[in-house]
């Protein structure tokens, strides 16, 4: 049975403590509970009660609900606090909530306290699960430091776009002599001899796919310059944040230098037995040694039966002589003439118990010099180091091999390489980035390494005990049986590659690529990847194509739809100036005038959606625009919504358009009260936010920096994915016909999206709903509002240029004018408004310019037109945003502007503004 929740209350009143048990018991009946009324107490109850919740009053003779808070996030951080109290206003609540409670509840509304309790519940177990998983991955990073540091192999992590060096083992410090502040000042390119970095900057060119494993056989340059061989394991993998590469290098020059010495000595015994002379064979030994060992030079002295010095004929490098020739042990020539067999020497070995043969610094290859002609004796060739000291050269020498004892020295040899072998892949598998599992035929795990337990959550004890299916969600397990035979079945070596969903040891779900293939020896190989937040991304990404695209189109129909308006406005407002004002047909074209208005809003919403909008952005402060709305948003909501504030004190200013963003707060808050038909809590919160790199990772397209968030919340209905992955596509909607347009959330979309925002959703079926929004901070003051003034008369005697390209409105305009008192000069385009101009011999006033025209735009006519009358005034027209007049969906600074569709009121009225303009 699991244990009763334990419950402290810090109350005063024992007959409130009555009623608050009362009504915790409605909820949970088996809670235990223990009231104090002191600090002391309350110390106490911590450290013996132990308790799951703490219920604290707001005022005691001793002790107030704000020194509850700082004890016990003091000497019981994870544990939930809820203030309880007769009456608080909303600014201490939330004070409350700022300072670490997580609710607090009116005594006048207990019932809502059993509830809170449960929710409370949830905050800690949330919080406990954090801690855990956080104590997890700090265990986890300092184990695999520890397994880094600790491994007997050489690794490093570099940067693969800027090739440095980002991290070290001891071990690579030892192996190359750099230390690590050294190594974390270079690159890979200068850990190669100068002669190898254009085949590594070759090699790097073809560059990797993700996940990339490499390998191969490379030389490397230590510190003192001293060239080694290295094999090399390489794994692509994020660190910090940054694609890198992840490399084991292997120092395997002894074995190299043995397996070219061996190399050399039985092609130049080979070559000994074809040649016909001496003549011939010296002409072949300089490519042979020279060839095979690379690494070191040599010259060559032959010994008669005698052991005779005869001749000295050759080294190589005439600036760097090697040392007078020195005659191998005896023993030596006489092993090489009595058997036939060459031999590698290692000075410091004997043969047949002779004397130590060489000198502890020169390499000796003995060859049995025998042609078709004649046997001559042994030629010996010795290796040196080229440009270093005798007594200085290289210890290292080459392992004694002989054809007595070449196969218990290569059995060992490969004994030792299959140590090494083995070694090498447990440290790749224990340090890969991927999940790797073993299994048998049937899917039970056989060996699984780090990375897999915490893919799954499982230990490696609790996964050995586990099969593959038991890691798929219960409906596909069939499939996993399925899949699991076709891959043991799979021959020639081939791999599987699927994608599956990963069911977690806490029940959560991941989504995995699977690389699987079937061994030689009966087992299955699995490679596991998590790629959730891909996935996300990648869903993100088709959202934003799909809204732009939808965007698009919307904003093409309500370009034409804005013209058409225009001139329905224009004619319906001519014509009612006509009629009687009691006449029947002055009311039809009232009720056409209606209809008009509402595809006019239909259109700024579709506008909004499509940022083709015109916006005038100013310096807004957020916390006075949610201030001065709260009363309006109070007969807004109803009585039955209780609304909330919390407006964070330091809350920087953004950069938007005022009308705009309130049309932002008015969708979201419609759509929470109606979220809420039975009542509850609707809150708007602001803050200061720092979006991360790590943030904007997770959030495609978010650009790191500093932000002010704007955040409306309900405890509403909520929504399910499927309703939350298309809420801001225009016309989707969830109410019923006749009750919502569906264009809300995408013209709030559409704003925060042209103010270079960002809008993101957090909701759960019957858990509420969270919208937050994200708005560039600047660091300005905010702009004063002035109240509009209106003209004090529309008429004019002036001479305006209007250039329309809209057959239907043009005359409309012009017509319009006219009756106003204005001479008008009318052209359908840019070119026919600068000839108009140029033959008019009075001033013209004002231009007045559709934006878009076929050839010229307005603004072009407008700067040509400055060419020949710098006094002109000029007003733009448009239906949507060009990047003629703005940047971005915000107005130049300067420019005069009216959005189409506008009626002849609103154009005479702006006309009069702009001339007036001083």
């Amino acid at each position: 049975m699991p244990a009763p929740t334990r419950i402290l209350l810090i109350e005063d009143d024992p007959q409130d403590a009555e009623l608050e048990e009362r009504e915790i018991r409605r909820v949970d009946a088996g809670c235990r509970f223990l009231r104090v009324e002191t600090r002391e107490g309350m110390v106490a109850a911590l450290r013996d009660f132990d308790p799951d919740v703490i219920l604290t009053d707001h005022s005691l003779p001793t002790f107030a609900a704000r020194d509850a808070l700082e004890l016990g996030q003091q000497l019981a951080p994870e544990t939930p606090i809820i203030v309880v109290t007769g009456r608080l206003g909303d600014e201490p609540a939330v004070q409350y909530l700022q300072a670490g409670a997580v609710d607090y509840v009116v005594k006048d509304h207990l019932h809502r306290l059993g509830p809170a309790v449960l929710r409370a519940l949830d905050v800690k177990r949330s919080r406990a699960a954090q801690t855990r998983a956080e104590q997890a991955m700090r265990a986890s990073e300092e184990r695999y430091r520890m397994l880094f540091e600790s491994t007997p192999a050489s690794m490093c992590v570099y940067d693969l776009e800027t090739l440095r060096i980002l991290a070290v083992n001891s071990a690579a410090i030892a192996q190359y002599g750099y230390s690590a502040a050294e190594f974390q000042a270079m690159t890979i390119e200068q850990l190669r001899p100068p002669e190898d970095v254009a085949l590594l900057q070759e090699h790097l060119a073809r560059g990797t796919s993700p996940g990339f494993h490499g390998g191969g056989v490379w030389r490397h340059r230590r510190k003192d310059g001293v060239v080694i061989t290295v094999e090399i394991s390489s794994h692509e993998l994020v660190f910090e944040g940054r694609r890198a590469q992840f490399v084991v290098a292997t120092d395997i020059t002894a074995r190299a230098r043995a397996e070219a010495a061996q190399a050399a000595v039985y092609k130049i015994a080979h070559a000994s037995q074809e040649a016909a002379s001496l003549q011939e064979l010296f002409a072949s030994l300089h490519e042979i040694v020279g060839t095979l060992m690379p690494a070191k030079s040599f010259y060559i002295a032959l010994y008669d039966e005698a052991e005779n010095l005869i001749t000295f004929p050759y080294f190589v490098d005439e600036r760097d002589p090697p040392p007078s020739p020195r005659r191998p042990g005896p023993g030596i020539t006489d092993y090489v003439l009595r058997t036939g067999q060459p031999l590698l020497v290692k000075p410091e070995m004997t043969l047949e118990g002779e004397q130590s043969v060489g000198t502890a610094s020169i390499d000796w290859l003995g060859v049995p010099l025998k042609t078709r002609e004649r046997t001559i004796g042994v030629l010996a060739v010795q290796t040196y180091t080229p440009g270093v000291r005798y007594e200085e050269r290289d210890k290292e020498m080459l392992q004694f091999v002989s054809t007595q004892i070449a196969t218990a020295i290569e059995r060992k040899r490969t004994e030792g390489a299959l140590r090494a072998s083995d070694a090498h892949h447990r440290t790749v598998l224990e340090h890969i980035a991927d999940a790797v599992f073993i299994t048998d035929a049937e899917g039970r795990y056989l060996d699984v390494n780090p990375r897999a337990c915490e893919l799954t959550g499982y230990t490696r004890e609790e996964l050995l005990r586990l099969s593959s299916p038991d890691t798929y969600p219960q409906e596909n397990r069939a499939e996993a049986r399925s899949r699991l035979h076709e891959i043991a079945a799979q021959t020639g070596g081939g791999s599987r590659f699927f994608e599956r969903r990963l069911i977690r040891k806490d029940g959560t779900e991941r989504a995995v690529e699977i690389n699987a293939r079937a061994l030689p020896d009966g087992r299955l190989l699995a490679t596991a990847r998590d790629v959730t937040e891909r996935k996300q991304l990648e869903l993100q990404l088709r959202q934003a194509q799909k809204m732009e695209a939808i965007g698009r189109l919307a904003g093409g129909v309500a370009h034409d739809f804005n013209n058409v308006l225009t001139a329905i406005f224009g004619y319906v407002d001519l014509l009612r100036e006509e009629l009687p004002a009691g006449s029947s047909a002055h009311q039809d074209l009232a009720e056409v005038r209606k209809a008009a208005e509402r595809a006019a809003g239909l259109t700024r919403q579709l506008l909004a959606f499509s940022r083709q909008q015109v916006l005038e952005p100013m310096v807004l402060e957020p916390n006075a625009l949610v201030e001065d709305f709260e009363k309006m948003l109070h007969r807004l909501i109803g009585e039955d919504v209780e609304l909330r504030l919390s407006l964070a004190r330091d809350t920087g200013n953004v950069l938007a358009d005022l009308g705009q963003l309130q049309q932002v707060l008015m969708n979201l808050v419609v759509n929470a009260r109606d979220a809420m038909p039975l009542g509850g809590k609707l809150i708007l919160e602001t803050a200061n936010a720092d979006l991360t790199a790590q943030y904007a990772e997770l959030h495609q397209p978010v650009v790191p920096g500093p932000y002010v968030m704007l955040a409306v919340s309900d405890t509403g209905t909520g929504m399910t994915p499927e309703t939350k992955a298309r809420i801001f596509e225009p016309f989707f909607t969830t109410k019923e016909k006749g009750k919502g347009t569906g264009l809300g959330l995408s013209t709030v979309y559409g704003i925060v999206k042209q103010s270079s925002g960002y809008v993101w959703v957090y909701s759960e079926a019957g858990r509420g709903t969270t919208f937050k929004i994200y708005l560039p901070r600047v660091d300005a003051p905010p702009d004063k509002l002035l109240p509009t003034r209106e003209p004090d008369s529309v008429v004019g005697t002036e001479t305006i240029l209007l250039a329309e390209d809209d057959a239907m409105l043009r005359p409309l305009a012009k017509g319009l004018l006219e009756k106003l008192g204005y001479t008008v000069l009318d052209a359908a385009d840019a070119t026919e408004a600068l000839a108009m101009a140029q033959k008019y011999a009075g001033p013209i006033h004002l231009l007045v310019a559709d934006v878009v025209m076929p050839g010229a735009s307005g603004r072009e006519l407008a700067r040509q037109l400055e060419k020949m009358r710098a006094t002109t005034k000029v007003l733009y027209v448009s239906g949507y945003t060009d990047d003629a007049i703005v940047h971005h969906g915000m107005l130049e600074p300067g420019l005069n502007f009216l959005q189409k569709p506008f009626t002849p009121a609103a154009l005479a009225r702006k006309v009069r503004e702009v001339l007036d303009t001083k």
